[in-house]
């Protein structure tokens, strides 16, 4: 559990400062990429269902696929993805996978 790890926090809030350029854009046009941690449109709907089975019953994976880039740019639902992306959808990341807190994938 991280929440109420400070460091893991700062970690966190300064991954998110550097992906939105200190929180200045939550899209990048070059690639469609969105969200708070910058995630490209392919891994969209992996991360609404990880969302899902972290929260079930709220039904994230239709709101992304209706909202597309939208669902992760929302502090209603940014906040989460961030969540679930550091829990499992990392897994997009050749030999990254799993819950991996600020590791760097490159080692």
């Amino acid at each position: 559990d991280k929440c109420g790890d400070a460091e893991a926090i700062q970690k966190l809030l300064a991954q998110v400062a550097y992906e939105t350029g200190y929180y200045s854009t939550v899209y990048q046009p070059a690639d469609g990429g969105a969200g708070l941690i910058h995630m490209i449109p392919g891994s969209w709907q992996l991360n609404a269902h990880d969302m899902d089975k972290l929260w079930p019953g709220h039904d994230y994976a239709g709101k992304a696929a209706s909202m597309g880039k939208n669902f992760f740019q929302t502090a209603d639902y940014g906040w989460g993805s961030v969540a679930a992306w550091f829990k499992s959808t990392n897994r997009v990341i050749g030999g990254w996978g799993g819950p991996r807190f600020f590791e760097n994938p490159y080692r």
